[in-house]
């Protein structure tokens, strides 16, 4: 793979970045650019395309309806703003995208299926991506709230079925706390 060439101003931090054009029938990379292609980065709300990706995907396979209603509920809100009760697929979809909705994103994700975004990255090769938990299981392992991921030392390298049920586990820990209160142990921590 070549090197990307310098970006074109000054940056700080540790930079992580891989370009590709695709093959439109294939889905393979027919070139690519990369600065350290194989360092771990968090990849915040970039994820969210992976789980339109996978909402487009349960579309076309026709389970999935963009009409189908969610509501807002303690257990699937996330930090941040959110949809109104009652908002279907096609609207938290934008709010998602346009919007970088966390809420909405969440509700989605949950609803095409852990597994299903995470065989998004599975399918294109990277091998050590993890989308398989929405963004509120993440802040709430963040915030020490998961006893699942705060006591496992085999999270970091679960594969397979073990990272999949791992993985309901901690979406399991995740919906045992109102939101607001996630934010106030962040808050706590990253303070």
């Amino acid at each position: 793979m070549a090197k990307a060439p310098p970006p074109p101003f000054p940056l700080s931090g540790r930079l992580g970045l891989w370009v590709a054009e695709i093959d439109a029938r294939t889905l393979r990379p027919i070139k690519a650019v990369g600065t350290n292609p194989d360092s771990v980065f968090p990849l915040a709300s970039t994820y969210k395309q992976a789980v339109l990706w996978a909402l487009l995907q349960e579309f076309d396979a026709g389970r999935l309806s963009p009409n189908e209603r969610f509501d807002v509920t303690r257990e699937n809100q996330s930090l941040g703003q959110y949809p109104y009760d009652g908002t279907n697929v096609k609207n938290l979809s934008v709010r998602m995208i346009a919007n970088s909705d966390n809420t909405a994103t969440d509700i989605l994700h949950r609803r095409v299926g852990l597994q299903r975004v995470q065989d998004v990255a599975d399918g294109l090769g990277l091998c050590r991506t993890r989308l398989i938990l929405p963004t509120r299981d993440w802040w709430v392992g963040q915030a020490g709230l998961s006893y699942t991921l705060n006591n496992t030392t085999r999270w970091a390298s679960a594969t397979g079925k073990d990272r999949a049920r791992l993985a309901a586990l901690i979406d399991e820990d995740s919906r045992k706390y109102r939101a607001d209160y996630v934010q106030y142990k962040l808050d706590r921590y990253f303070g």
